[in-house]
């Protein structure tokens, strides 16, 4: 079983690190400019083509992250206390995603508002903040060549 370790945490490393630039670029780029629009059917438009395309991207990066996460779990490592705590922030991106994130996309969807859009903006500090503390554990662990 222990020779399948590097192949997982380095599979884990490429999907946090994905969506460590994922979630920037959503926080900076895209989340503000929904912020600019007004109800109509530009921002709809806009917000489909958004959720769509970040789905392709986020939707397996977080399964191959959150699968390897739970791999790591499994393995006695030197790092098994890193690997814990990454599982625990895996599960509250998960939560936040589920339960904020998604129920405010779900809402800007029916009717855009723009309290929404910047609660949207504000709650998604909290993913970019965990994805970032995420990848610097992982560089962590890395650099402390437990890896």
């Amino acid at each position: 079983m222990e020779s399948f370790f590097p192949w997982v945490f380095q599979l884990h490393v490429a999907a946090t690190w994905t969506m460590v630039g994922v979630i920037w670029l959503v926080q900076l780029v895209n989340y503000p400019l929904f912020a600019k629009f007004e109800e109509s059917e530009s921002f709809h438009a806009a917000h489909r083509v958004h959720m769509r395309g970040i789905s392709y991207v986020v939707g397996p990066a977080m399964f191959v992250e959150s699968a390897t996460a739970a791999m790591l779990l499994f393995f006695d490592h030197p790092a098994s206390t890193e690997f814990i705590i990454g599982a625990v922030l895996v599960a509250l991106l998960w939560g936040s995603t589920a339960f904020v994130q998604v129920p405010q996309h779900n809402q800007l969807e029916e009717r855009f508002e723009r309290a929404v859009a910047l609660r949207l903006i504000a709650s998604n500090w909290f993913r970019t903040g965990v994805w970032s503390a995420r990848g610097a554990l992982l560089l962590w662990v890395g650099v402390r060549g437990v890896a």
